[in-house]
């Protein structure tokens, strides 16, 4: 009996390795690579942000029986704990960062730029007619 247990567990252990080196690359491809490439979308300066995924997060419940309801809400756990997860390393993440002049940050300081500078060429323009204005050979032939 006590040998059964022990190469249930070894099969148990086994089993687990291959499912996990078989799922590792699409862990990174469709989670952490997903979450950090939104980070990365914001155009933050400093550190970028790193999630990794951890099995923890899998839970270590026993399946009992496999049906839709037992899968719907496995995956609402999962999903509660990574969103809880990202949001609370994204709090502490956030603090350390300012942002810089990419994406919608940079346009927005483009489109500012770009009206400091127009307004400043009007008002020199202004100035320009105002001071043609105030010549004596325009006041001559205008005045």
């Amino acid at each position: 009996m006590f040998n059964k247990k022990k190469k249930e567990q070894a099969l148990y252990e086994e089993s687990l390795k291959e499912v996990n080196e078989s799922i590792q690359p699409v862990i990174h491809t469709e989670i952490n690579a997903n979450i950090n490439s939104f980070f990365q979308a914001l155009g933050l300066i400093g550190e970028p942000f790193k999630f990794e995924w951890n099995n923890a997060f899998l839970g270590t419940e026993k399946i009992t029986s496999l049906n839709q309801t037992y899968i719907t809400n496995y995956f609402d756990k999962l999903k509660a704990a990574l969103t809880k997860e990202v949001s609370e390393q994204a709090i502490v993440h956030m603090d350390k960062l300012t942002a810089s002049d990419t994406g919608e940050v940079k346009a927005q300081t483009t489109l500012t730029s770009e009206k400091e500078l127009y307004i400043k060429a009007g008002e020199l323009r202004l100035n320009r007619i105002t001071r043609y204005a105030e010549l004596p050979s325009f006041l001559h032939s205008y005045g």
